[in-house]
């Protein structure tokens, strides 16, 4: 009688013991970066973290526009090309073509005539001067003969005194002898020092 009561005792006893529960199997649970950004890996797939934007599969990139090699930005925003103003060329522009005609009649009555003491602008050795707009001056003249002993000095000094006003940038020289010189070419200024008057 006492054994089995014993006997239902412990065995109520064992079935009262609660059975400890089977260890769960450990499983390495990703851990995410305190940054939150590192990429983790499940089943043997990199998943980005939470706040990682991913670009959407098919979506169109725009590529960036180009910067502007001389100001940097954009190529859409730069002024349109031939927008620059342009240098002027030498000669160009607005002048008064008759006070530079007036000048270089002034700078040529500085070359005499060696065999002569008055200057060859009086002398009427100068036949034209015209300049043009563009600042080109174009000067005819002759000498009192064709082998005069100044025929290869006087073309230079001339071409050089009308070259040297300010505002004439070329200048085209034309020697002639038609028609020929005569003394009635000469200045009433040139014939009184002459003593022709």
């Amino acid at each position: 009688m006492l054994n089995r009561l014993l006997g239902k005792l412990y065995g109520k006893k064992s079935q009262d013991t609660p059975k400890s529960p089977p260890a769960e199997a450990e499983t390495t649970a990703p851990s995410a970066s305190a940054e939150g950004d590192a990429p983790v890996e499940i089943d043997g797939l990199i998943q980005p973290s939470v706040g990682t934007d991913v670009p959407t599969a098919g979506a169109a990139t725009e590529p960036p526009t180009p910067p502007s090699r001389a100001t940097g930005a954009p190529a859409s925003e730069t002024s349109p090309a031939g927008a620059e103003e342009q240098p002027r060329e030498e000669g160009e522009g607005s002048i008064d073509t008759a006070a530079l005609e007036a000048q270089i009649a002034e700078a040529i009555k500085t070359i005499y005539d060696p065999e002569i003491p008055v200057n060859i602008y009086e002398l009427g050795l100068i036949y034209s001067i015209k300049v043009e707009p563009s600042g080109m001056a174009r000067v005819v003249m002759t000498l009192t003969a064709p082998n005069c002993p100044a025929a290869g000095i006087l073309p230079g000094q001339v071409e050089s005194q009308a070259r040297s006003v300010d505002g004439v940038y070329d200048v085209d020289l034309d020697l002639t002898f038609e028609p020929p010189w005569t003394i009635e070419r000469m200045s009433d200024a040139a014939k009184l020092e002459l003593g022709m008057l």
